[in-house]
């Protein structure tokens, strides 16, 4: 339950929330109760259903954690390096975009002088959005 006041806040809490679901699962993997397995296995279900990498590296980058071994556990660790990389590949293409956006503007210009090429451009999207002002 106290997960629930976390989630409900204004405050970040993506690397609480994913602190405290590892604190859970822990305690289950720790109880003696004869419906343990059970308990586990629906645990480990939602866990399944709901973990994004994105959470681990929250987890990673909270100050509030820095003092834990995060990086010694597999999946913590690896969600942190897969949300890294996509931030990577987000700004190699961020960075490559204004590229193509001239290249595109060089190539409607010089399509629009000769009618017959004219009709290729129903073969090219407009991008970045159908209103935009180069198509």
């Amino acid at each position: 339950m106290a997960l629930l006041p976390r989630h409900e806040s204004s405050a970040p809490t993506v690397s609480k929330v994913y602190a405290g679901w590892f604190a859970v699962g822990e305690c289950f993997n720790t109880s003696t109760a004869e419906y343990k397995d059970k308990v586990i296995e629906t645990f480990d279900e939602h866990w399944a259903y709901t973990h994004e990498p994105f959470s681990a590296a929250a987890c990673i980058v909270d100050p509030e954690f820095h003092s834990h071994d995060q990086m010694s556990s597999e999946e913590v660790a690896d969600g942190f390096m897969d949300t890294v990389e996509k931030i990577g590949i987000l700004l190699i293409v961020r960075n490559s975009k204004d590229g193509f956006l001239d290249e595109w503007k060089q190539h409607k210009e010089l399509i629009s002088k000769d009618y017959a090429k004219q009709k290729t451009l129903q073969f090219y999207p407009s991008y970045p959005t159908s209103s935009s002002d180069f198509v």
